[in-house]
């Protein structure tokens, strides 16, 4: 245990949290104030605790918007993002319920659109849910990361897996589900 190593190796500051049991061998102990902080920012109250100086953090994405310019002026409306694939099979979720969720946004009249993600290796299976619907646009291998950020940063809500373009969107403050 690090406290532990700290303590025998005489280190003047140890800076730890409250509650955990090694509580004896740290000098500065730090309280955790809300648990639904990004870890960053529970490390950077041991920093502070350390007496050193923090630097404003920014945990914004940097985007590529060009591609986002483009699009926006070709489809205009609300923009959906799905993600409908990940690399891990226990968070798959079936490809009938994405067709469903697709064709229940489709049979609003007022929707805009829907964008597909995915990466080049997934571009055809995800032609599969475009099959004649023009408010259904496949992205899969057209853009890169920067480019998809951009995109991403547009939509008004994002529908994904545990995977890197949900990440993304929650990076870019778009609402996912």
């Amino acid at each position: 245990n690090s406290a532990f190593v700290s303590y025998m190796s005489r280190c003047k500051i140890r800076v730890g949290y409250k509650r955990f049991f090694n509580n004896i061998f740290i000098n500065k102990k730090v309280s955790i104030k809300n648990n639904n902080f990004h870890k960053v920012y529970h490390y950077l109250d041991l920093v502070v605790n350390i007496e050193s100086k923090v630097a404003e953090v920014d945990f914004g994405i940097h985007v590529d918007g060009r591609a986002a310019f483009l699009l926006k002026n070709q489809f205009i409306g609300n923009w959906i993002g799905i993600a409908p694939f990940t690399d891990n099979y226990n968070l798959a979720w079936d490809k009938e319920k994405y067709k469903t969720l697709i064709n229940l946004f489709l049979s609003e009249p007022s929707f805009g659109y829907i964008f597909l993600f995915g990466d080049q290796s997934q571009q055809k299976e995800l032609q599969e849910f475009v099959s004649h619907k023009s408010r259904v646009i496949n992205l899969a291998g057209k853009y890169n990361i920067l480019q998809l950020a951009g995109i991403i940063s547009c939509l008004s809500r994002f529908i994904g897996n545990n995977a890197k373009f949900t990440h993304i969107a929650s990076a870019c403050g778009v609402d996912v589900m």
